[in-house]
């Protein structure tokens, strides 16, 4: 079944704040610790998202973020704090698993 944004929304509301689709885009947004985070995916069927995000969720390297974000330490609402920037992406990429666990969990009812 194809995926509507009004289907989607009502199963993820609680995790996030705004759906696009376009066609197969689909761009999910949510916050993490303040932090706005969106994700691109190519699906049709929740099934197909369900194994994007599962994909973005296993192959998440809070290191490799670490990097991007070093730089902006204390600038353009980067904290300053390390130890707050790696919560941040712990955060993130918790929520992107629930995301994906949501999903799952509608799949299989």
């Amino acid at each position: 079944m194809r995926i509507t944004k009004s289907e989607l929304y009502d199963i993820l509301k609680h995790l996030v704040y705004d759906i696009y689709i376009d066609g197969d885009c689909i761009e999910i947004e949510y916050y993490a610790n303040g932090k706005d985070c969106n994700f691109n995916f190519t699906a049709r069927t929740f099934e197909e998202l369900a194994n994007e995000i599962k994909e973005v969720y296993n192959n998440y390297d809070i290191e490799e973020e670490l990097e991007i974000y070093l730089p902006m330490r204390g600038k353009q609402g980067v904290p300053n704090s390390v130890f707050n920037i790696i919560k941040d992406l712990e955060k993130e990429r918790d929520t992107l698993k629930e995301i994906y666990e949501t999903i799952n969990d509608y799949i299989e009812r």
